[in-house]
């Protein structure tokens, strides 16, 4: 038996999504594309906008980091490294690898100036300067990210679709290393999924490096998604790793 499933649209998220999708960025490398709509191509995933004592940070899967720096800081690199906000695409100038775990697929940058960086419409999230309580086999997990179908041209400019869920069950593993989320497999609790525009399919490719959240007495991250497979309504697997691994100086802890 599948549990219930369901999408809605944008106009009906609840506050907490309206909260969480403040915190989460596309990341992407784009080159130019001149015989294409929109005359670009854009390759990358999400990223979590991050604060704490020591400073403020991007934290995304290292996978993406990988493509993005093999794409963006080559000498002859013809993309660009760009996040969005409300007014459109927003370059970021010399990021620098704090610190990185393949195994763990997590990556911590910085930019330049990085107090100043404040994007329209988006706000990095403050944490205290302890770990956050790890996620709980069973506990609501709430998350998003930016699916490559999301991007799309309409009236001579880019736009795009963050994808936001609510799943009232998730999967610890047993060395604490990973957290799951299985769409449409579990036969308790009910999965919501949350689109500017109800899409008549919605495939996950591009929600990695996008965070995830607890709620609680206050909005705690998590985790940060491995990866994503599968079409949300028919059955899907979200792997994350969790947020614990990573210190408040944004180096990473094995």
């Amino acid at each position: 038996m599948r549990a219930n499933s369901e999408i809605e649209q944008g106009e009906d998220r609840p506050l907490y999504m309206q909260l969480i999708r403040r915190h989460c960025v596309p990341l992407h490398a784009v080159a130019s594309e001149p015989h294409t709509a929109g005359g670009a191509k854009f390759t990358g995933g999400s990223a979590f906008l991050w604060e704490t004592i020591c400073g403020r940070f991007f934290v995304t899967a290292s996978h993406i980091w990988r493509r993005l720096a093999d794409l963006t800081q080559e000498s002859s690199a013809e993309s660009r490294l760009i996040t969005y906000d409300l007014n459109g695409p927003v370059l970021i100038h010399l990021p620098r690898l704090i610190d990185e775990s393949e195994e763990l697929d997590i990556a911590v940058f910085d930019v330049p100036r990085i107090k100043d960086f404040n994007p329209a419409g988006k706000a990095f999230l403050q944490t205290p300067g302890w770990v956050t309580a790890p996620a709980k086999s069973g506990e609501l997990i709430v998350g998003c990210g930016y699916p490559a179908a999301g991007w799309k041209f309409r009236g001579q400019r880019w736009g795009l679709d963050i994808f936001v869920w609510a799943h009232r069950r998730c999967t610890v593993s047993e060395s604490g290393r990973l957290l799951r989320l299985d769409g449409g497999q579990s036969e308790k609790g009910k999965v919501t999924y949350f689109t500017k525009e109800k899409p008549k399919s919605l495939e996950l490719p591009g929600i990695s490096g996008g965070p995830l959240f607890a709620l609680r007495d206050t909005l705690d991250w998590v985790g940060i998604v491995r990866s994503g497979y599968g079409i949300p309504l028919k059955g899907y697997t979200v792997q994350a790793t969790p947020s614990e691994f990573v210190g408040a100086d944004g180096h990473i802890r094995d």
